[in-house]
């Protein structure tokens, strides 16, 4: 007797997606799927393409906040667009501080090399620790800027991981 009924397991459904030349789905319809579940906390977020590569790596202060402003369908820059539009996956990672975050994102960025992260070429972008002495207690600081900061003796540091050296 033959079999009138066609049993699919769900391998033979990612099997037949991945023999199709439909696409996966991507850009904005991707990114809202991971607003319910995404944190208020600080992280790092990593946008990844079809070939589950890292196409950008950026930190937030508030996750599900900066994640569902690439989920809006208006009011980007084309780069921004377009970098949205190739976004098939996302991954996250959440840390206990914003400084942490940074660091993570600065590691990330260096050991990636995402297509859309914009290159910091000159010192005034570099994410530096400064040392302020304009209290009794020295004071550590981030700080993203020029070198002298007026009325603040500082001794600027670079954060581990990154180099000016080109």
């Amino acid at each position: 007797m033959p079999d009138k009924y066609k049993y699919t397991h769900e391998s033979d459904i990612e099997l037949e997606r991945l023999q199709s030349t439909e696409k996966p789905p991507s850009g904005t319809e991707v990114i809202s799927r991971y607003l319910k579940s995404l944190t208020t906390g600080p992280g790092v977020y990593r946008m990844l393409d079809e070939h589950g590569k890292a196409i950008y790596v950026g930190k937030a202060r508030n996750l599900r906040k900066r994640v569902q402003n690439y989920a809006r369908l208006t009011g980007h820059t084309n780069r921004i667009a377009q970098m949205i539009l190739c976004t098939v996956s996302m991954e996250f990672v959440t840390t206990a501080t914003e400084s942490e975050a940074l660091l993570l994102e600065a590691n990330l960025i260096k050991k990636l090399k995402p297509r859309y992260n914009v290159l910091l070429r000159d010192d005034k972008s570099f994410p530096y620790i400064m040392i302020s002495h304009e209290h009794e207690a020295p004071q550590l600081l981030k700080h993203r800027g020029a070198k002298k900061r007026k009325k603040i003796i500082s001794d600027l540091l670079h954060l581990p991981g990154l180099s000016t050296k080109r």
